[in-house]
């Protein structure tokens, strides 16, 4: 059987707004449910196969939906190839069944997310349980779509540690803030400032109005180097101060009687 060609041309671009996606973050594992997928406006065969695809990273999970004409939005699934809700997105495609151009992709959008059903919102820094970090408590990487926080497997209460802790929120969170802001300086292949839904823009916008640092130096002026780390130092300070590090360090530490 021959491999269908698949041709670009003429591609339509399906819009946020025409897809609401719930997901259940509060459910383990994660779970989501399609309330709305309009296709009607995109003059596309009714013929046409529809597929969502839900992935992080180089995991993708795909649901067929049947046909343009008849399209089944999805209740409640379960995607227990997630163990957080953090970074889930999702892609819609159709493609062509006409037999001289099955298999094209007749239209496609990606990226949407969805609402959480708790009213919570993302993490700017998600935190996952791995496998592979030995004698390592605690690891800061940068993914495609942003920076992770790696904790050790090994560690049995790692989401009572990640969020309550004293000893973890006073000395990983502030360097990890440091880290994520110096990597968006020096990085300029993970900068995309102009986007706000890239997750460089909201962290400097973070840094900004929440932390209060003000408005960021220009990032591409290598006159401006000096400024920007000071910039950086000043929004690591603040967040410390706000989350009153060194007050839950001495807390903890003198409760635990290290005299």
């Amino acid at each position: 059987m021959p491999v269908a060609q698949i041709n670009f041309t003429g591609r339509k671009t399906i819009a946020g707004k025409d897809i609401s996606i719930v997901l259940d973050d509060q459910a383990s594992p994660v779970s989501f449910e399609v309330l709305r997928l309009a296709l009607q406006d995109y003059s596309l065969p009714t013929t046409a196969l529809v597929r969502l695809e839900a992935y992080r990273g180089p995991v993708r999970i795909p649901f067929d939906l049947g046909n343009v004409s008849n399209c089944e939005l999805l209740g409640p699934t379960a995607l227990p190839e997630f163990i957080n809700p953090d970074r889930i997105r999702f892609r819609v495609k159709v493609t062509s069944v006409d037999q001289q151009t099955q298999g094209q992709i007749l239209a496609e959008g990606s990226g949407f997310q969805a609402d959480w059903k708790s009213g919570n919102t993302e993490s700017l820094l998600p935190v996952r349980r791995v496998s592979d970090l030995d004698q390592e408590v605690y690891h800061l990487t940068f993914e495609e779509d942003g920076p992770v926080l790696l904790v050790n497997n090994r560690i049995e209460e790692w989401v009572e540690m990640t969020r309550d802790h004293p000893y973890f929120l006073s000395l990983v969170y502030p360097t990890a803030v440091r880290t994520v802001l110096n990597q968006i300086f020096q990085d300029k292949d993970v900068r995309d400032l102009e986007s706000q839904d890239h997750w460089s823009s909201q962290w400097v916008g973070f840094a900004e109005r929440h932390l209060k640092a003000g408005n960021h130096p220009d990032f591409d002026d290598d006159n401006n180097a000096e400024a920007i780390i000071d910039w950086i130092e000043g929004a690591t300070a603040n967040f410390a101060k706000q989350n009153q590090s060194y007050t839950r360090f001495q807390n903890e530490w003198t409760r635990g009687n290290h005299t």
